[in-house]
């Protein structure tokens, strides 16, 4: 008979080699109907079937199909009653999960199962390369290799690294393990590992990750080597141990859960025995031998309207985070600030309760307050007892405690009743009149303070389009929406009464404030709507003179208000900056100052500034942050990271760093230097990554600050992005939205 044809459309689309015209075939009676009944596509030059062990014998340019494989040979002897196939000579096997080639094949068809001699395996959906003199592959993603290598560079020739095994076998969904191997990198060995387990692959797996190292003029050789732990689908732990050579030994364990989308969170736990710290250096530092730090989170929703929230942060050596932390942000923190609560939503009002307690790291401080606990009740009743007006009911109580110092109670009653109008269908006019009552029990006897409040809120709302033609922009509306508010609040005799914070020091004011918020919604040339430009002024007038400013610069009070200005620009994907500052009118220039620019350019560059200008704040801050990398060529990148106290003319932190990456993209090297102080220090790292194996060594925080992937539109605005309003909308204000309860 002649053999089947079907296939020559596929064969010659998956680069497959067929007979040439006019080749030769051969009969087999019978054959037909024993080939009918199997899911077999065949075509060979030659076909030779024999009847006793039902055994097909095909040469000449062989091409099987079978389901979703492919297989191509000089030469192929097919088992029909149990599928299995042997074949040989120029061997080509096309399987869902990748491309084989050998020189002889052994397989099992309906198992999926082969043992292949002088062959390689290109798994692209995995990202591996596979060649061995013998490879055998089992159930599931299972391989077995003998005398070969595996690598995740895929298109590189010579490859610029393999890891050479003499045995190892390999589980794409659980745990590798080899031995007689060793790492080559650009045909040079780089290392020798006589035995090892990884978990190469893409799920969770137990067992040891990839070591961190660097080597610090403070703390000699560093060296992290992590534990992975698989507990269960739901959760996993980390164990490390943490080696620094002139310092100690210490390690951490962080534990992770998700018991459901309501309930998660972690814990992480520090320790470190710092023998580089004597008697009595460590008095003179005020410093512990062994120290310790626990972190948590933990997020649990009860219902819709029930939830709980755990944030807590403790040390029992303030000195530790600053010696041991790798992450300048953390290493700066003045206080651990840690909070527990609870809270319910009604469909009107919000019931919570919450502990509040600080940690002072930079010295201890007996007087500092904690609040244990601080409960309050918030309440927006719309249309009280059938009349226009609206009801808010604020209520809160709090218990304040030091070590040294004050201790006490206060209980806070405030509700307030408003008017929400539209006058003339022109703007939004809220007046409103509210009382306040707060009680405070320190020794047993109660003190008390009433107050009341009067004022009005209003704004308006005001658009207009713009056809225009940049930035790939074609049409413009402007939202200009003014506010005035004003606020009077009567004096009242406080000097028997503690302070805890400033609501404890209720000056009277009679204070007018206006804002002007500027909006401008883009619609580009391809329809997308977004908003790309916002501005926004206020300031507040006192006609008591008695507007304070903030109470750690100093006690004086004065008529304006700081002129707050804010401006957030984000013209393109790629590009975004906002800046805010504040103007001072007695002294007629910013005190506040601050600034953020980012721009990620398409091939690859990056660019973040930031600066911060403050001399209202208590540190007199006035410093810049850099971060760039630049892509030097398609294989070279640099780093560059520097954050500098302008006032101080100090460097807190620098780092340097050169990257390659290979043409392949399966391996990048990563040199940094970095130069920092709060400790002085200064450390040299290199990381090795090598893709699909892991990583090698340590990255700078700087670095990993500009890796980051940066959501500009909900990290600095809190949403998704902005829809233009309906064209038909009128110029009519809307009805100014109540106070939100929900979190």
């Amino acid at each position: 008979m002649r053999p089947s044809v079907f296939l020559v459309g596929l064969a010659l689309l998956c680069g497959f080699v067929l007979p040439a015209k006019g080749a030769e075939t051969q009969s087999v009676p019978g054959l037909d109907q024993e080939l009918s009944r199997l899911p077999l596509g065949i075509q060979a030059d030659r076909t030779d079937y024999v009847h006793t062990t039902r055994t097909l014998v095909l040469t000449g340019h062989v091409l099987v199909r079978y389901g979703d494989f492919l297989i191509r040979a000089d030469e192929l002897t097919l088992h029909i009653a149990t599928l299995r196939l042997e074949a040989s000579g120029g061997v080509a096997l096309r399987a869902p999960y990748g491309l084989i080639l050998g020189r002889a094949l052994s397989m099992d068809l309906p198992r999926d199962t082969f043992e292949l001699e002088e062959g390689s395996i290109e798994l692209k959906n995995e990202g591996y390369f596979i060649r061995g003199k013998r490879l055998i592959k089992r159930p599931g993603m299972r391989f077995l290799i003998e005398d070969g290598e595996m690598t995740s560079c895929l298109c590189a020739q010579p490859r610029p690294w393999a890891l050479k095994v003499k045995e190892m076998e390999v589980n794409f969904h659980g745990m590798s393990k080899g031995k007689g191997a060793k790492v080559v990198l650009f045909e040079h060995t780089a290392a020798y590992l006589p035995r090892f387990i990884a978990p190469i692959k893409k799920d969770r797996q137990t067992g040891f990750l990839m070591p961190r190292m660097a080597y610090s003029d403070r703390d000699g050789f560093k060296f992290n080597l992590p534990f992975y732990l698989e507990i269960a689908r739901n959760m996993d732990a980390t164990f490390a141990i943490d080696y620094r050579g002139r310092r100690g030994v210490g390690g951490d364990v962080e534990y992770r859960y998700i018991f459901s989308d309501r309930n998660y969170g972690w814990i992480n736990a520090t320790g470190f025995s710092d023998t580089s710290f004597g008697q009595e250096r460590r008095e003179r530092y005020d410093s512990k031998k062994g120290r310790f730090r626990v972190d948590m989170l933990h997020h649990q929703d009860f219902s819709d309207d029930a939830y709980m929230r755990a944030d807590i942060h403790y040390t029992n050596d303030r000195t530790m985070v600053r010696d041991l932390s790798g992450d300048s942000d953390v290493r700066t923190l003045p206080y651990f600030k840690t909070k527990v609560g609870a809270a319910y939503n009604t469909e009107d009002s919000l019931f919570m309760g919450e502990f509040r307690y600080f940690q002072d790291l930079r010295y201890e401080d007996p007087y500092t307050l904690k609040q244990l606990p601080h409960l309050a009740i918030a309440s927006y009743k719309p249309g009280v007892l059938g009349t226009p007006f609206t009801l808010d009911f604020d209520t809160s109580m709090d218990y304040f405690f030091s070590q040294q110092g004050q201790r006490g109670a206060r209980y806070d009653l405030s509700p307030t009743l408003r008017y929400p109008t539209i006058p003339f269908s022109l703007f939004a006019f809220e007046p409103y009149a509210g009382l306040r009552e707060t009680l405070y029990d320190t020794t047993g006897d109660v003190e008390s303070r009433e107050l009341y409040s009067l004022g009005f809120r209003s704004s308006s709302e005001f658009l207009k389009d713009y056809g225009v033609s940049f930035f790939n922009v074609m049409k413009l509306r402007h939202i200009l929406e003014p506010g005035l508010d004003f606020k009077h609040t009567p004096n009242a005799d406080q000097a028997r009464l503690p302070y805890y914070t400033a609501e404890d020091d209720i000056l009277r004011q009679d204070a007018f404030t206006y804002s002007l918020n500027n909006r401008f919604y883009a619609k580009t040339v391809e329809g997308s709507v977004r908003e790309f430009f916002r501005y926004r002024i206020d300031q507040t007038y006192d006609l008591q003179g008695n507007f304070r400013e903030p109470y750690y610069v100093s006690n004086r009070t004065r008529h304006f208000s700081n002129i707050k200005n804010t401006f957030e620009f984000l013209p393109k994907e790629r590009l975004f900056f906002d800046t805010s500052f504040e103007v001072n009118p007695e002294e007629g220039k910013a005190n506040v100052f601050g600034a953020f620019l980012r721009y990620d350019s398409p091939r690859g560059d990056s660019f973040e500034l930031a600066y911060r200008y403050n001399t209202e704040d208590i540190y007199n801050i006035n410093g810049i942050q850099t971060l760039m990398e630049f892509r030097l060529s398609s294989m070279f990148a640099a780093y560059i990271g520097n954050r500098y106290l302008i006032g101080e003319s100090k460097n807190l932190e620098s780092v340097y760093g050169i990257e390659y990456n290979s043409p392949c993209d399966c391996f990048d090297i990563l040199f940094t230097y970095e130069q920092r102080v709060n400790p002085d220090e200064q450390e040299f790292a290199v990381l090795f990554n090598l893709k699909g194996l892991g990583f090698f060594g340590s990255r700078p925080y700087l670095t990993r600050l500009m890796d980051r992937e940066v959501d500009y539109w909900n990290r600095y605005w809190g949403r998704e992005r902005y829809q233009m309003p309906p064209q038909d909308a009128s110029a009519s204000p809307r009805h100014p939205l109540p106070r939100q309860l929900r979190r």
